[in-house]
Order: structure tokens, then sequence, then C-alpha cells
């Protein structure tokens, strides 16, 4: 008799025990979904900033290198029409399908006289 007064009762607390444990895994997926999401909006919030960095970085570089041509004026006045910037290593070379980093882009740039004209220069940013 009493067996069968506790036996609703246990049926009772496995069940809602079995509750409590779905009910404790959706809880920690949420949270483990929550901290991938913040991963993920930390990663993105890097690579905006880097990319941001690269662009004043190159913007930079042009700015020097046009102040550095333009402050001789004796040896390149007139000569702002004629000269050219041309990367040597383009974008659609990147096979890794990753963006470029600092690491894969030098700021450092060579002066060279194009062909069949001295008065006119090519840049060359190495990239």
């Amino acid at each position: 008799m009493l067996y069968r007064l506790l036996l609703p009762i246990a049926e009772l607390h496995d069940t809602f025990s079995k509750h409590e444990m779905v009910e404790y895994r959706l809880q920690v997926s949420l949270e483990n979904a929550q901290i991938e999401i913040e991963d993920i909006r930390s990663r993105l919030e890097k690579e905006v900033n880097m990319s941001k960095s690269l662009h004043d970085d190159l913007g930079l570089s042009r700015k020097l290198v046009s102040s550095i041509l333009f402050s001789q004026k004796s040896a390149f006045s007139g000569l702002r029409d004629d000269i050219h910037v041309s990367s040597t290593k383009t974008f659609h070379r990147n096979t890794t399908k990753r963006p470029y980093t600092h690491d894969d882009l030098s700021r450092s740039f060579m002066i060279l006289p194009s062909e069949g004209s001295s008065s006119r220069l090519i840049i060359y940013f190495r990239v």
C-alpha cells in the first residue's frame, strides 16, 4: 500500500530530474553559444581595426612618398602628372583567401626611372 503511494511520487521526481537535466544542458549550450558569439565579435572587431590601420598605413606611405618627391622642387618640379604608383604584387594573388596583415605588407618602396624617359618616375610599393 505504501509502495503504491510512493511510486507516483518517485515517478514525478524522475520526471522533474529529467527536465532539470535538459534545462541545465540547454543553459550550458546557451552559455557556450554566447561565449562563441563574443569570440567571433572580438575577432571581427580586430579584423576591422587591422583593416583600418592598414588603410591608414598605406595612406601615410603614399603621403610620405609624395612629400619626398615634391619637396625636391629643383629635381621634380612639373612632373606630378608623370608619376605612376604601381604594386609589385596584386591582391588577386592572395591564394590563402585570408586578409593581408601588417607582416604581409612592407612599407618600403623603390623609386626607379621608367623605360624610355628620364623625367618620368615609377614608384613601386613592395606589397
